[in-house]
């Protein structure tokens, strides 16, 4: 970000939590309702994410609309990992 800054170059980046794709939904759909529940509770917002819901995020920092973020690491885990 620093480097690529002066060229207008933004750097980013996404580090999403736990998400439903298809692999990982056959290992969800493997655990017991209990295993399921201890991971949900570690998730301030009690669910996995969407692939969609990660996809969006990047899609706002390649858009015009995040022009002026740069040098960002953005969580997306549902605030597992809060700062």
């Amino acid at each position: 970000a620093v480097e690529l800054g002066p060229y207008g170059i933004c750097v980013n980046a996404v580090a999403p939590g736990i998400m439903l794709t298809k692999r990982a939904k056959e290992h969800w759909e493997a655990r017991t309702e209990e295993q399921r529940q201890a991971i949900l509770s570690g998730i301030p917002l009690r669910r996995i994410a969407s692939v969609e819901e990660v996809a969006t995020t990047i899609a706002f920092l390649a858009s015009d609309d995040a022009s002026y973020v740069n040098g960002l690491c953005l969580d997306v885990n549902g605030g597992s990992y809060m700062a």
